[in-house]
């Protein structure tokens, strides 16, 4: 009889808990006004009805899952409680209290709830995907609330969808990944015919909230072929399914069969097949339809509508209807039945972005159309009939999404049971072994039917048996322990295993209330003893009055009766029960129903509380036959779970018993086991006494204790191990087994071998763990019993070297086997000749002996598999890991059945894929890849553990920098591993963007400075926000500031990764008016990218709204976002604004001409590099313009021309010499002709016809207008030649060299020709100011600021255009310089600039000079220089040139005020930005996006006043931020967390014009472009080096830099700071006393502190080496002290309890070793001498973890305690070596182990003739060390 606990009363915790909930009420108040007052408030109460008079029906369900908000090893139990129309989801506590988590209240009564697991896809689907129904994507996991017609799904992230369904809904079924819908059956479709029509599906699926449902297809194989048709038989109802299998289970009604399905996804070919013709318009709209949504499969596999457009309805509508089934029209009105959440759902999850999603479902009761495609009836109307003969056509098939595959069919009973045989409960559930089974209950016949399966080899299908059955009322698994709990048809529990019964189970007294006990007593026997609760008993009523029924129940059941009979399982019949029913199991949990309407919650008890019985019952059911295996724990769970309990024996004496008596044993007779049932009957706890008179103790309870034969027991054992003289009075116990004869009918006497090597083996894995000795000595009695009976002697002497006491045991010779029942015997394919250890096995591979591979029990032995794994990698170099496993490891078959074996593949992602060519880097890897921790080192003996630090100490020095980040954890380069773990945080949602400190702007001032120093720092966004709120200023002078502060708010974002459409749309102004900062806040948020995520109805929206600022935002920050991607659907928003991209027909639009001028520069930004033809043809086009028709495109002309030839260079940037799909076009010859004028050539295509009519105002004649076209064609004639160097075109844009040419340019278009003319020529461009030269005519360098002519001259010099063009030239060369130096710092070009600038400021000094250019140009070609400096030294905060630019800010007021304008501080304002750009964190890129981005943004032409856009459009200033790229590294310590100074060198790539250049510098600094280098080291003694290279980590260097560049650096030990240590004084002094080691056993604290900030080595100094006056002078003292100071200054903080270890193992008292720490040694010093020593084969000046000195001392105290021990008992050493008793032979054990003496029995197998002699034994043991050898000629010499 097995006996449950924790037995007590249940009641589920949402029925406690509704009765505190408000439940749903409805306040209703007349429409009409009462004269009388108090009237409507006394009705308004009369009408509020908080609890229906009816009580509502209940229902529950509950699982086990990991906790939310805990760790995941952390689990609880949830409850979903449904009462009438709520639904309350709870979880238990940590202290066992369930705590309500949420609670929803619907409007209608809920039909079910249960939880969900959908994916929302992240990537595209392949249109044909596998069968699986996984995918890739985010998993969204919560409940699932359904009612009649809809469903309802809360998310547990807050999301919350509503979906109405065309059918009511009949049950809903959970399956991976999805949902199963069957609809309910009307009448008229049971009785009708059948036909496979999508309309008269009865199971449909939904694999995401956002889909539609689906109808299922259901595919079984035939005889006359493969057969899919829809599930249109009504007959079918599904009865049970499965996530994991996928497995549903079906039962038909009218053949009465029950059948297993496979859940899988349709593919397209089935689809094909059901659908027929029909194919086609499985993803083609029909004609004459509208428009709708893709179906449900093809959405998700052309553009799901849940990642896409989670905005629609997941319902295919029309004009916003739902597409009901089709159906006759209803004219009486319906009542709707979407859910909405009612107000008392107070408790539900804040609405976020996905739940936006339930405003958009429409309602049932919306408007029916007859031309659908089911044929269900509506919701809320149940008389319309069904099936329309009159429409049997569909028009528009849902494509199927999930597929049921038959697999398996019960067979066909001779009697039908129809509806009645269904089956009510189905569950799986495995046996002992693992055997899988599918069981389902028939109530009607009483029984579970199970049937057995298992998944193929190649695990495509599942394979299933034979049906057993089981007599059952009721059933459920205990999945935990693999068990099953039948209520049989008498109402009597059992236990069964699979179809083997177990044994009755007893469930304890119940804790029932009064109450409870009162509704028991008229169903209660009258002559029943009453006990406060039920029992479970199989006896009569009439039995359970006999005397002693209590204590037969409460006693201690005999182990010998269960485990050889189990006839008693039906001794006593039973009449009736108290037991109704059994429900929700929940792991080892399950309610017990009772038929007076309680319930009790039970708990099956565990199989062991032992780790060493649990792995040993493991090894067991792995190396026994199935069905004996499940025998032998079936009886062990019933002997360790009897009523009553262990009592005072042990787990393992249990064990014990339980085993021997299994192999036949008799166990009274045993000297074991008797000796266990001795020391338990010799208990002083066992020994009946007299009630005790009182709490006080007596004389006599003292001598009582001290006379128990278990005092006198104890204290000889003490004495023993305590080295004390043996009194001739201690209680000697019986050692010796009684003869007696051995049952060789038992169950495991035939697989004793069996059961001694999966013990075995199970005694080798618990050796690996130090934490778990006391299971070892458990184990290891039972170990030598069966050795000894095995006559393996080899083995019992293993055991006896490793625990001495068991010397005696083994003396014993009485054994109940004998040599005829050995041959009897089944021996396992495992080689016994030599003794399989894992020490053994060690020892030998570092000698480099050959060794057979080493076996192992999977599952169980896995820190065995792990050590030998790990060894095989370290003494196999040559070999890859795969290879050198598969020869040490052999891994063992279980015994004749299948089973579930978790034996992982070996060679998984590190040990495969990283290529490296260290041994120790191969065994760190491979270690992370085991999932090995330091934690797991500490466990492990240190011999075995001290190999495996050692390769961790050589790799933490110079790690490879391609490493994952698991491996830099275990080798404690935490540095390392931050950086790798940045790229897996995620990023939180932001907060608002409003209400906060506001933001002062003042128009020329402070509205400029754009946000670039606060660029993407990320502090200002975790708990702080951005207001853009602005001073007052005049209405017509705040358009274009407002919109630049709104900007400079947006910019301030940190890259949040989770910014979504919904957390725009909401953060808008109080008011939602569109004002220009939001505008700006909007083109902020596409420089950032988070557009993207912007849907496009909200889009339209913000349109919609005919805001001009908006628009102008909106556009550039989608183009912007969209950059470079020809994102169609971006181009088609940019083209309604543009009309040139419209077709000449089409409707023509007022659109503003700044968001034309804004929407072409958009097209340049979304095509840019791209070279598309069509494109680049209109920009071309649309760069001569001309003005009209009638009165459009007459004013600011020039900014349009500008960004469309700005446009044209973005897309064609670098694309001159590449004629391949432009040839034809003529570009260069055009832009040219733009460039210089000349008559105007005929419009073609569509803009001969739309300019036919002539402009109202503006007539320009015959010729091109080069002050509206010049500037854009100069720039793109540039852009378009970028590094080109063609010769031609460089002409083109030279600078005139004579009077007369010079007159036909406009001065500042010389400036563009320059800045064009350094584009197509840039490898050519020097930051020297005689390139600047170079490119100035001789003309202009002679003539320019001349006041008076020299005789000879040409009287028509125009000076005035000489000093004007030589500014601009000057200007546009440093331009160039600035742009292909921006961001790089570099000396030479700062030096030039600074140069020219300060040229322009003594040019504006002189009053002549000023009058001759003008301050006009003088102060345009200044803040240009000024612009161009910032670039170079963008992100440094260089003070130079700050202080230039306050010095030019400070110009305000008159006169400044006359030629300081708008655009000057707005250029000085942009400078200052970019000299501190993103706070130093960023700088500008040189790439050629970046130029091209930056031309637009800093084109030399500014304006006039705030509303200036006529040259260029204010809102392309900030487009600087697609130029930007983060380059600051900001070294942290990753102890500390403090910022530090860490020096740093970086390497340069080789190019053609230098070759290994790199340079030395100190972070926090910029780093160059990356582009240009190839690797950045962490140089400095102070701090571990780390290195990125570019073949290797390099993309962890990028994410660094994005992820505001903090590096994590380590310091290392005997080094202080830069900060603390500025010049390296005291590391120096510390670096001294670390050679000086005469100090080292004097060390104090402060020292140890100044070196380590390790808390634990503190907390050591602190408490042993500091106030310990008892301990000074101590060698306990020194000897820590020296360990201490070792460890933290040679950075080896794991040898402390190395040290410790083995100096506590090997200093023990002197009559006694620890066999243990002897082996630990003798495997260290193995593996130092041996060539695998990883610091012999390292070329750097590592040293090893443990000291050769401190080990030789260890070796030379335990030799000569060894050695004095054996000159004084050489007797005793001669009676191991004959086989004979050996008594106290404690240090015979060390002895042997320690010179690794053979056993007797090889020794006895040496024939020596004459005497023996050293040479000779030496020929006959050649594999012994000489020393060893010498011993044993000692031992034999004297034993002659």
């Amino acid at each position: 009889m097995i006996s449950a606990c924790e037995t007590q009363e249940f009641v589920p915790f949402g029925r406690k808990y509704i009765e505190n909930h408000p439940g749903t009420f409805q306040l209703q108040v007349q429409n009409h006004v009462h004269t009388e007052q108090g009237v409507p408030l006394v009705k308004s109460f009369r009408d509020i009805s908080i609890s229906d008079s009816k009580k509502p029906k209940e229902q529950w369900s509950f699982r086990r899952q990991h906790k939310l908000c805990s760790n995941e090893d952390e689990t609880c139990d949830e409850e979903l409680y449904i009462s009438g129309n709520t639904v309350i989801w709870s979880h238990g506590g940590h202290n066992g209290m369930q705590h309500a988590l949420k609670t929803f209240t619907m409007d209608t009564p809920v039909l079910q709830a249960l939880w969900f697991e959908f994916i929302l896809p992240n990537t595209e689907i392949v249109p044909d995907p596998p069968n699986s129904l996984d995918i890739e994507g985010n998993l969204q996991s919560g409940i699932c609330v359904v009612e009649m017609g809809c469903v309802s799904c809360f998310c547990k992230t807050g999301e919350e969808y509503s979906m109405a369904l065309p059918f009511q809904i009949a049950n809903t079924w959970k399956m991976k990944n999805g949902l199963l819908f069957e609809r309910t059956i009307s009448v008229a479709e049971t009785d009708g015919r059948k036909r496979n029509f999508p309309n008269q599906t009865t199971l449909f699926s939904m694999l995401h909230c956002l889909d539609e449902v689906s109808p299922v297809i259901m595919k079984m194989s035939t005889s006359s072929g493969l057969k899919v048709s829809y599930m249109t038989d009504t007959s079918q109802n599904i009865v049970y399914t499965s996530v994991e299998p996928s497995l549903a289970l079906t039962y038909d009604s009218q053949l009465g069969i029950h059948s297993a399905w496979k859940i899988q996804r349709a593919k397209i070919d089935d689809c094909s097949l059901v659908c027929g013709t029909l194919d086609n318009s499985l993803y083609h709209p029909v004609s004459g339809t509208p428009l709708h949504n893709q179906s449900s499969c093809s959405s998700r596999y052309f553009g799901n509508i849940s990642s896409q457009s989670p905005s629609v309805s997941p319902l295919r509508s029309s004009s916003g209807r739902i597409s009901s089934p089709g159906c006759l029209h209803i004219p009486q009105p319906i009542t709707p039945m979407v859910p909405n959440i009612a107000a008392s759902r107070s408790q539900s999850p804040a609405v976020t972005s996905a739940s936006l999603h339930r405003f958009h479902t429409p309602s049932p009761s919306l408007g029916r159309h007859s031309g659908n495609y089911f044929r269900t009836p509506p919701v809320c109307s149940n008389n319309v009939s069904l099936i329309n003969e009159s429409f049997t056509e569909w028009v528009e098939p849902l494509r199927p999404e999930v597929c049921l595959e038959h697999i398996w069919t019960e067979p066909a009973t001779s009697t039908r049971d129809g509806s009645l045989g269904k089956s009510n409960k189905a569950f799986q559930m495995k046996d002992f072994c693992g055997q899988q089974y599918l069981c389902y209950l028939i109530t009607y016949r009483q029984q579970l039917r199970c049937v057995k399966f298992e998944e193929s080899n190649d695990l495509s299908q599942l394979i299933f048996g034979s049906v057993s059955v089981i007599p059952a009322k009721d059933a459920l698994p205990i999945e935990s322990l693999n068990m099953l709990v039948i209520l049989d048809p008498n109402g009597v529990l059992f236990i069964y295993s699979g179809g083997t019964k177990i044994n009755r189970l007893h469930v304890s007294t119940l804790p029932l209330g009064s109450g409870s006990i009162s509704m028991l007593k008229p169903v209660t026997p009258i002559n029943s003893p009453q006990r406060g609760g039920i029992f479970t008993s199989s006896r009569p009523p009439s039995a359970m009055d006999q005397a002693g029924f209590d204590e037969e129940i409460t006693r201690l059941s005999p182990v010998q009766t269960d485990l050889e009979d189990s006839s008693h399982f039906d001794e006593f019949p039973v009449q009736s029960s108290y037991i109704q029913g059994l429900r929700d199991n929940v792991g080892a949990k399950f309610t017990i129903e009772l038929i007076n309407g309680g319930m009790c919650r039970a708990v099956m008890p565990k199989s062991s509380v032992s780790p060493g019985i649990e792995k040993s019952l493991q090894s067991l059911r792995h190396m026994l036959p199935r069905e004996v295996a499940i025998t032998v724990l079936g009886k062990w769970y019933t002997a360790r779970n009897t009523p009553g309990g262990l009592g005072n024996q042990s787990e393992w004496t249990l064990l014990a018993k339980t085993l021997f008596g299994l192999m036949g044993y008799d166990t009274s007779r045993l000297a074991l086991t008797f000796q266990d049932d001795l020391d338990m009957s010799a208990s002083p706890s066992a020994v009946a006494k007299k009630p005790r008179q009182s709490d006080h103790g007596s004389q006599d309870d003292w001598d009582a204790m001290i006379s128990s034969n278990h005092h006198k027991s104890v204290d000889s054992a003490f004495d023993n191990h305590l080295g004390f003289q043996f009194s001739s009075e201690v209680f000697q116990v019986s050692k010796q087994s009684l003869p007696a004869s051995v049952n060789t009918s038992a169950v495991l006497f035939v697989h004793i071998p069996a059961v001694f090597i999966a013990l075995h083996l199970t005694f080798e894995e618990l050796n690996l763990n130090t934490t778990l000795a006391e299971e070892v000595e458990n184990l290891v009695p039972i170990l030598c019993q069966l050795a000894c009976d095995l006559r393996r002697t080899n083995y019992a002497d293993y055991y006896c070297r490793k625990f001495p006491y068991l010397f005696d045991r083994c003396s014993d010779g009485t054994s109940q086997i004998t040599e005829e029942h050995l041959s009897r015997m089944q021996y396992p394919n495992v080689p016994m000749d030599r003794v399989v250890s894992v020490d053994c096995w060690v020892s030998l591979v570092l000698k480099e002996l050959e060794c057979s591979p080493f076996p192992y029990i999977p599952g169980v032995c896995n820190l065995t598999k792990n050590i030998i794994s790990l060894y095989a990698v370290m003494i196999k170099p040559n070999v890859t890991t795969d290879q050198a496993v598969d020869r040490c490891l052999r891994r063992l078959a279980p015994a004749g059945h299948r089973g579930p074996i978790s034996d992982l593949s070996l060679s998984r992602s590190f040990s495969v894929t990283v290529p490296t060519t260290s041994v120790q880097e191969r065994i760190v890897l491979f270690m992370t890849d085991l999932g090995m921790t330091l934690d797991d080192l500490e466990y492990l003996p240190i011999g075995f553990s001290l190999p495996l630090r050692e390769a961790i100490f050589h790799c933490r020095y110079n790690p490879p920098s391609d490493w994952p980040e698991e491996p830099y954890v275990l080798i404690g380069r935490q540095d390392l591993a931050k950086l790798l773990s940045m790229g897996k945080k995620k990023n939180v949602i932001p907060p608002g963007i409003y209400a906060s400190k506001p933001y002062p702007s003042m128009e020329g001032s402070q509205y400029e400075e754009d946000g670039m120093e606060h660029l993407d720092q990320e502090n200002l966004y975790r708990n702080a926000t951005v207001d853009l709120t602005h001073i007052d200023t005049p209405s017509n002078m705040n358009t274009w500031p407002q919109f630049h502060n709104g900007v400079a708010a947006g910019l301030r974002m940190a890259d949040f990764s989770q910014v979504d459409s919904t957390w725009i749309l909401y953060n808008k102004p109080k008011g939602n008016e569109l004002t220009n900062e939001y505008a700006g806040f909007l083109m902020a948020l596409g420089l950032n990218e988070h557009l993207i995520q912007l849907h496009s109805l909200n889009v339209h929206d913000y349109l919609s709204k005919g805001s001009e600022m908006t628009t102008v935002g909106l556009l550039l920050g989608l183009a912007a976002a969209k950059r470079g991607t020809m994102d169609f659907a971006t181009t088609r928003i940019l083209s309604i604004h543009v009309a040139a991209f419209l077709p000449p027909t089409s409707t023509e639009l007022n659109v503003p001409h700044n968001v034309q001028v804004a929407a072409i520069l958009g097209v340049g930004l979304v095509y840019q590099g791209t070279a598309h033809r069509h494109t680049s043809e209109v920009l071309l086009s649309e760069i001569g313009r001309p003005p009209g028709p009638e009165l459009d495109n007459c004013t600011d002309r020039e900014s349009y021309s500008l960004a469309a030839g700005m446009a044209l260079g973005l897309v064609m940037f670098g694309k001159g010499n590449e004629v391949i799909g432009t040839s034809d076009l003529g570009m260069a010859d055009t832009l040219c002709h733009f460039m210089t004028g000349g008559h105007k050539r005929p419009l073609i295509g569509s803009n001969k016809e739309r300019y036919k009519a002539p402009s109202y105002q503006i007539r320009e004649g015959d010729n091109i207008n080069v002050d509206v076209t010049s500037p854009g064609a100069t720039l793109a004639l540039g852009m378009l030649y970028f590094r080109t160097n063609n010769s031609a075109v460089i002409d083109w844009l030279r600078v005139p060299d004579t009077q007369f040419m010079l007159d036909q340019v406009r001065p500042d278009f010389l400036m563009l020709r320059s800045i064009s003319r350094g584009l197509v020529m840039w490898d050519s461009v020097v930051p020297s100011f005689d390139w600047i030269k170079s490119m100035i005519p001789q003309i202009l360098q002679e003539k320019a600021f001349e006041r008076k002519q020299r005789k000879g001259e040409d009287v028509m010099i125009d000076y005035e255009t000489m000093s004007q063009s030589y500014c601009n030239v000057v200007a546009g060369g440093c331009m160039v310089i600035g742009l292909k130096f921006a961001g790089t710092a570099n000396q030479m070009a700062f030096g030039t600039l600074m140069k020219s600038i300060k040229l322009a400021l003594t040019i504006m000094s002189s009053q002549s000079h000023v009058e001759q250019t003008g301050r006009g140009v003088l102060e345009n070609c200044m803040v240009t220089i000024l612009l161009s400096l910032a670039m170079v030294m963008a992100g440094s905060g260089n003070l130079e040139v700050l202080r230039l630019c306050r010095m030019l800010r400070a110009r305000i007021g008159p006169p400044h005020n006359i030629f300081v304008t708008y655009g000057s501080h707005m250029a000085i304002s942009m400078a200052v930005g970019l000299l501190f750009l993103g706070g130093g964190r960023h700088s500008l890129s040189t790439t050629p996006e970046a130029v091209g981005i930056m031309l637009c943004a800093f084109f030399p032409k500014f304006p006039f006043h705030s509303n200036d856009n006529r040259y260029h459009l204010q809102a392309f200033r900030h487009l600087y931020v697609l130029a930007t790229e983060a380059r600051v590294v900001l070294p942290r310590d990753v102890d500390s967390g403090e910022p530090c100074y860490v020096p740093i060198e970086i390497k340069f790539r080789d190019t053609g014009e230098y070759s290994g250049e790199s340079f030395k510098s100190s972070a926090p600094t910029l780093l160059p472009q990356l582009h240009k280098i190839e690797e950045v080291r962490i140089l400095g003694p102070r701090y571990w080096p780390i290195t990125f290279q570019t073949e290797k980590n390099w993309k962890t260097l990028q994410l660094l830099l994005k992820k505001n560049g903090v590096l994590f650096v380590k310091q290392r030990a005997g080094y202080l700071s830069y900060v603390l240590d500025p010049k390296g004084y005291r590391s120096v002094l510390a670096k001294s006393l670390t050679s000086d080691h005469s100090s080292h056993t004097s060390v104090q604290p402060d020292v140890i502190k100044a070196f380590t900030s390790d808390p634990v080595i503190i907390s050591m100094a602190d408490y042993f080496l500091k106030g310990k006056e008892d301990c000074q002078g101590s060698r306990i003292l020194q000897k820590l002290s020296s360990v201490l100071y070792s460890s933290v200054t040679c950075e080896k903080p794991e040898v402390i309890s190395a040290h410790l270890r083995l100096d506590q193992l090997l200093n023990q008292s002197s009559f006694s070793l620890s066999q243990l720490g002897i082996r630990q040694l003798r495997n260290i010093l193995s593996f130092y001498y041996s060539s695998f020593c990883f610091w012999k084969s390292d070329s750097r000046s590592i040293s090893q973890l443990l000291q050769m000195e401190f080990l030789l001392a260890l070796k030379s105290q335990l030799e000569n305690k060894l050695d004095e021990w054996q000159s004084g008992n050489m007797e005793v050493i001669v009676k191991y070596l004959k086989m004979n008793t050996v008594t106290g032979s404690d240090l015979l054990s060390a002895y042997v182990t320690w010179y690794d003496i053979p056993t007797p029995e090889e020794i006895s197998k040496i024939v020596v003739e004459g005497g023996p002699t050293l040479p000779v034994l030496c020929a006959a043991l050649p594999h012994l060390p000489v020393k060893t050898v010498m011993q044993i000629l000692t031992a034999w010499q004297a034993a002659v």
